[in-house]
């Protein structure tokens, strides 16, 4: 699938207003959003490791195609959120060879919203975080964070910006 994105979100799902049976991140549970649960394959063999057998997972895929890999494991310290796009250095047009990986640090340069470079990397420091990630391989851009679970929720927000209201 051309210029496909997927998401990965991690973290144990800490949330005081999340219903208690629900092991899922709120940005999973999210009422607006409409997905269609993609089912476990029954081939894999169960998780055998004893530190991830309390660890959940689930696919989903939202009505726009996006996929979306949930991990929750109520033993981590911190949440993290991924984006991954199939768009790397191969797709660089003859006469932009290294474009990809200019964009990649190009959304890390602020939003409209937020338009001070680096501000992203400043709320995280501000919360106790380590900074973002990001790298550009030759078929895939993947942009990256974690964050204390207190401050995961505007650390998605802030984050999300990159990629619907960037300053460039």
């Amino acid at each position: 699938m051309s210029g496909a994105t997927s998401l990965l979100v991690m973290g144990n799902g800490t949330n005081t207003s999340a219903p208690a049976a629900s092991p899922l991140p709120e940005v999973a549970r999210a009422p607006t959003a409409e997905y269609s649960t993609i089912p476990a394959d029954q081939r894999l063999p169960a998780i055998q490791t004893v530190a991830l057998r309390r660890q959940n997972t689930m696919k989903m895929k939202l009505s726009n195609g996006m996929g979306v890999n949930i991990i929750h494991n109520p033993d981590l310290e911190s949440s993290a959120m991924a984006v991954s796009m199939e768009v790397g250095s191969w797709r660089d047009p003859a006469d932009a060879l290294g474009m990809a990986h200019f964009i990649e640090h190009m959304l890390f340069m602020g939003t409209d919203q937020h338009p001070k470079p680096g501000n992203f990397d400043d709320f995280l420091s501000a919360h106790g975080a380590q900074i973002s990630n990001a790298m550009t391989g030759s078929q895939t851009t993947t942009y990256a964070f974690s964050t204390p679970h207190a401050a995961f929720k505007e650390g998605v927000e802030r984050f999300s910006e990159f990629f619907y209201e960037p300053a460039i």
